[in-house]
């Protein structure tokens, strides 16, 4: 579908870096480590699962030499700064890191 990637890439707009996703039966399934080099976060405005408006945080990684973005949730359920966001704050710009999801 090589068309499509060019629409996309006309449009700016980034694959996303996928770290768990979901098998044949819908089941979230971790697929192993990403080596990424960090490029930017900014914040946007996103939307739950219920639809309600909610600010993210999305990220752009550098994986095999391609970019790639990643989005958070501004927020976890507890209505506390996401963990995810508070880890990826100790990261540099530019500096690689190997993200996994753990099931």
């Amino acid at each position: 579908m090589e068309q499509s990637k060019e629409i996309l890439k006309k449009a700016n707009i980034l694959p996303k870096l996928n770290l768990c996703p979901k098998n044949e039966r819908g089941v979230p399934t971790p697929n192993g480590p990403h080596k990424v080099k960090a490029l930017s976060d900014k914040l946007v405005e996103g939307t739950d699962n219920d639809g309600n408006k909610i600010q993210m945080v999305k990220y752009v990684f550098e994986e095999d030499g391609e970019q790639k973005m990643y989005r958070v949730p501004l927020k976890g359920k507890n209505g506390e700064i996401h963990y995810l966001v508070q880890r990826l704050a100790e990261i540099k710009e530019g500096q690689e890191v190997i993200l996994q999801c753990v099931k």
